[in-house]
């Protein structure tokens, strides 16, 4: 919602295509994965976000400013929803007596 925002209403004067969705997504995917899959999976999505990155940077498809703009929702809000869902399943979860 964040990204589709940014290119209807140009939150950025001039660059209709600010933050960057793909690049939102891919940061996305990777807080995802090294949340639920632990930090041993770090490099290969960090890696996977700089292949993203540099790859719509080179095909002229986003501008730096563009994908920079896209870390700050990219990692905020899965982190938010993450812990969110994190604790209303901690609170679900059966008691032991």
């Amino acid at each position: 919602l964040c990204t589709k925002a940014g290119k209807h209403y140009e939150v950025w004067p001039g660059r209709p295509g600010f933050p960057s969705g793909h690049t939102t997504f891919t940061l996305a995917g990777a807080y995802c994965l090294v949340a639920g899959r632990g930090k041993r999976w770090l490099a290969f999505a960090c890696t996977l976000v700089l292949l993203m990155a540099t790859s719509i940077l080179v095909g002229g498809w986003h501008t730096p400013v563009e994908v920079a703009g896209a870390f700050l929702p990219g990692l905020l809000i899965p982190f938010m929803v993450w812990h969110v869902t994190k604790k209303f399943a901690e609170d679900k979860s059966p008691r032991k007596v």
